[in-house]
């Protein structure tokens, strides 16, 4: 993972999430993998370059997109000695589908009742119009 960390510090553009990603380096041995983000607190979750933390305190969960914000958070929690789970995540482009026949797969779940599959054919069509 510090290996990981390294080139993320060493890609990075922004000042802000090249701190962050510091500090996430420099604790590494506090960080704990996970491949699912639900249930999951505190934790720093990279996508495509985007950073975000979700974090509880009092029952109220919280999530934060300012990388400045989110070192802020980081700092305090791995002072207190407490771990922080990360999840990182690639997520490829829309590739093979027409609008069109990700409108019909939509029609063809809600149809079904498939709430599933209206999920992931959702997601697919905000990606194509982005």
């Amino acid at each position: 993972m510090e290996e990981f960390l390294k080139n993320l510090i060493k890609q990075e553009q922004d000042e802000s999430k090249k701190l962050t990603y510091y500090t996430l380096y420099k604790y590494a041995s506090q960080l704990k993998p996970v491949t699912d983000i639900h249930d999951y607190t505190p934790i720093v979750y990279l996508q495509n370059g985007k950073i975000f933390m979700i974090y509880e305190e009092q029952g109220i969960r919280s999530l934060f997109y300012n990388p400045e914000e989110i070192q802020i958070i980081l700092q305090m929690v791995f002072n207190e000695g407490q771990s922080v789970f990360f999840k990182y995540e690639e997520i490829q482009e829309v590739v093979g589908y027409s609008e069109e026949e990700i409108l019909k797969k939509i029609d063809e779940s809600l149809q079904n009742n498939d709430e599933s599959l209206f999920l992931e054919y959702t997601t697919l069509l905000k990606k194509l119009k982005k």
